[in-house]
């Protein structure tokens, strides 16, 4: 799976004075087309550790669109009109993409997959020209969050198109990192961080006193840089952009972030956008969605739902604007 949005990175992770037995364990590895990685205190945990990996390695067997027996791809391809039986995870996350999908107004869409393996951000190949203006309508026409129903009990999925297929790819980095949060807490660690393609949450600074700190890149696409630093405390942050999965044609850029009701890559002069949330998912997703939006509706969108956004955009001369939402900004003063 391609990587979805931009990168976050960690600009640094406090671990310094602590006692042995308390030094941070990290674990990393590959799942769904990125890289993860995991930081925790304390000694190596080995059946923790599998665990972790095991869950990833379960998430992405069933919501790759790349793998032709996942839950996704044998839905993708299935009749229309007829409930198919889907895991709770996948009910799960289609639930609540469903619903920003209604509070975004259609912004954000599980069912673009179908635009998106046309101008080859899916699983086909790359493209390096916009498709025909007539394949983007025919993909349009049935693209529509609305022609999908979800039930949870039992879970199941089901569409009113046959050609609508869904892609979880704006989502599911979320999920999984919510996951393996549950897993640490069960498991009782109380200080760690998860980092899936870009998309972190942390837990806790009680072991050293001291917090995560994480870089916010400035969307430029040749450079790796932090825009601003933050602590992120107890919470999960995603951030979507134009900057990293792209191709230009005639002078144009033409970026993966696809707009579902135009079915067009959105033109808008935002670089980046980052959402600050309790849940790794909803910011995941809504940080898809309010790029889709543009900057004006995004920070209306975001002051409505209460959302703690950064959206750094390119002024006319190339300069990197930074815009904050008012609970964004109220989480920097705390």
């Amino acid at each position: 799976m391609k990587t979805i949005g931009m990168w976050l990175f960690m600009a640094y992770a406090a671990l310094s004075g602590c006692a042995p037995q308390e030094q941070a364990h990290s674990i990393r590895g590959e799942t769904m087309g990125t890289l993860y990685n995991v930081k925790y205190f304390g000694p190596a945990r080995l059946a923790l550790d599998a665990a972790l990996d095991r869950r990833l390695q379960q998430l992405d067997a069933s919501l790759s669109t790349y793998k032709a027996g996942s839950e996704v791809s044998l839905f993708n391809a299935s009749g229309a009109n007829q409930w198919f039986p889907v895991s709770a995870s996948t009910a799960q996350i289609v639930t609540l993409a469903q619903s920003i999908s209604e509070r975004s107004d259609g912004a954000f869409d599980i069912t673009i997959g179908p635009l998106v393996e046309l101008w080859g951000f899916g699983s086909g190949p790359l493209q390096s020209e916009p498709p025909p203006t007539a394949l983007i309508l025919e993909r349009l026409s049935h693209v529509g969050y609305q022609n999908i129903s979800v039930r949870n009990n039992p879970p199941a999925l089901r569409k009113s198109h046959p050609a609508t297929a869904i892609d979880l790819s704006a989502i599911a980095k979320g999920y999984a990192v919510d996951q393996l949060a549950d897993l640490l807490d069960d498991a009782g660690v109380d200080a760690w961080l998860i980092d899936i393609g870009g998309e972190l949450r942390s837990r806790g600074n009680k072991v050293t006193g001291q917090t995560w700190q994480i870089g916010i890149e400035k969307p430029i696409t040749n450079e790796r840089s932090a825009q601003r630093v933050i602590t992120l405390n107890n919470a999960a942050i995603a951030t979507s952009g134009d900057y990293r999965n792209f191709f230009e044609f005639n002078g144009v850029r033409y970026s993966h972030s696809i707009n579902p009701l135009t079915g067009w890559p959105v033109t808008d002069n935002i670089g980046s956008i980052s959402v600050i949330a309790n849940d790794a998912m909803s910011a995941d997703a809504w940080a898809t969605a309010l790029l889709v939006k543009g900057s004006d509706e995004a920070l209306q969108l975001a002051e409505e739902n209460a959302l703690a956004i950064s959206i750094i955009r390119r002024g006319a001369d190339g300069e990197l604007i930074e815009q904050l939402s008012p609970a964004f900004a109220a989480l920097l003063n705390n």
